[in-house]
């Protein structure tokens, strides 16, 4: 299994991704995802 994660668009502290997953080199899932960072303390 292989995953391959590409960073496509960042704002800020805001961060889209575009990853895929592959056996035997078939893409068996493939997702668009998005990510934030926030302090530790920030609830």
């Amino acid at each position: 299994m292989i995953i391959d994660v590409n960073l496509i668009q960042s704002k800020k502290d805001v961060y889209k991704f575009d990853a895929s997953c592959k056996v035997d080199d078939i893409i068996v899932c493939s997702a668009e995802l998005l990510g934030a960072i926030r302090d530790k303390n920030d609830t």
